[in-house]
């Protein structure tokens, strides 16, 4: 704890040199998901809801942030995988291995989303400054052994709330995905379909695996998701 905090005090001091690494932990919420028109049937949907209680209980992904207060890179890590998935399922096995990441230019605003599975070069982005409307609210948690403050986020269309958990001891204005625009580094996530929790905090001297991409170098949404669902299919058809 005594090291964690002289780090963050450097920090504070040399923004420039140091470099917050955060190992976040991500379950969802069973029962929240969104499947489409597809999913019909009662029964369809029972099974469906039977198996995320069973993920919900049973597996866990693990993210990475690395993050110097200018630029940040939060992508999923396959070494914390808790338990062996169903290689064989076309649901969960193609989610667990085909994510996506985040590159952020914390100053313009910019995300760049990437997948591993296309070029890096091939990328969708957009701006997530004006994506939230923070507003503060009561109470405060210990997360990764750090005080936080929460935060909250309405929808105006859906109505559903986000929750956010910042700590002010470290002033970077950064979290998981595109979350950011809190006076602090977020370390928990209540989001309507899934949570995240920070377990480990440390700083160093990081490199950031991968930089922000301006949004006139990437793809559409739309076209970006087209490229990453045929290479999935492509993988899952050859393997």
């Amino acid at each position: 704890m005594i090291l964690l905090l002289s780090g963050l005090m450097a920090l504070m001091h040399s923004i420039e040199a140091q470099t917050v690494h955060v190992k976040y932990k991500k379950f969802i919420v069973p029962g929240k998901t969104e499947y489409g028109r597809w999913m019909s049937s009662p029964e369809m949907k029972r099974r469906m809801r039977e198996r995320e209680e069973e993920m919900a209980n049973s597996v866990s992904e693990y993210y990475d942030l690395h993050s110097n207060g200018r630029k940040s890179y939060f992508h999923y890590d396959t070494t914390f995988q808790t338990i062996e998935t169903q290689e064989d399922n076309p649901w969960w096995g193609a989610n667990n291995k085909f994510k996506e990441n985040f590159a952020k230019d914390l100053r313009r605003g910019e995300v760049t989303l990437r997948s591993d599975l296309l070029a890096d070069s091939i990328c969708t982005a957009w701006n997530y400054k004006g994506k939230y409307d923070w507003k503060a609210g009561e109470g405060m948690k210990v997360f990764a052994n750090m005080r936080c403050e929460k935060m909250m986020h309405i929808d105006e269309e859906s109505g559903d709330s986000t929750i956010v958990w910042y700590t002010p001891s470290i002033p970077i204005s950064d979290g998981p995905e595109d979350y950011g625009g809190t006076p602090g580094l977020i370390l928990a996530v209540e989001a309507p379909a899934y949570n995240y929790i920070a377990e480990e905090v440390t700083v160093g001297s990081f490199k950031l695996e991968k930089n922000p991409l301006t949004i006139e170098d990437c793809l559409p949404k739309k076209d970006f998701q087209e490229l990453v669902r045929n290479e999935r299919m492509n993988k899952y058809i050859n393997r």
